[in-house]
């Protein structure tokens, strides 16, 4: 786990060890991804999960621009995939945007909720300043939803990225 990260995981998730992200291939070799953590199920053909990841992007850009490019991104990466919400977050942490949708895997309907947010970090050594959009992407089988989404929204407020 990234360092200059930290989220509380509620009651019955854990973090994936190294062994098991080593176990996911090209996912867990992926730069941008800062933890993945699972829901404790037994036997489960599905186990709910969550993933945080980061994301530089270009100084100049609108917010606005920003959240509709994640957006599509998100439906590009599903096949499938239905957004069924897309909405401002009033919460903490600020300027970021909740995304609910869906999509079919294996004759299995899967249900995502991903927050979306921007920070402005610091380049270590030469003092300039980069924007970066994190996401923390939810998913679960959407018969399991209802519960998932109440430790999901447990998570969400504990999210903190030091700039």
């Amino acid at each position: 786990m990234n360092e200059n990260f930290k989220v509380c995981l509620p009651s019955g998730w854990r973090q994936l060890s190294e062994e098991e992200c080593g176990a996911l291939g090209m996912l867990a070799q992926n730069e941008r991804i800062k933890l993945i953590a699972i829901a404790a199920v037994d036997e489960a053909n599905y186990v709910p999960n969550l993933v945080i990841a980061d994301e530089e992007v270009l100084n100049g850009q609108a917010d606005e621009h920003i959240f509709a490019d994640s957006a599509q991104r998100l439906e590009q990466l599903l096949p499938g995939f239905l957004l069924i919400d897309d909405f401002e977050w009033p919460l903490t942490p600020a300027n970021a945007r909740l995304r609910t949708g869906v999509y079919i895997l294996e004759e299995m309907s899967l249900t995502v909720a991903q927050l979306a947010w921007l920070t402005d970090d610091a380049n270590e050594g030469n003092g300039s300043s980069r924007r970066v959009l994190w996401t923390a992407t939810c998913t679960c089988p959407s018969a399991e939803f209802a519960t998932v989404i109440d430790s999901f929204m447990e998570m969400v407020p504990t999210l903190e990225v030091a700039s």
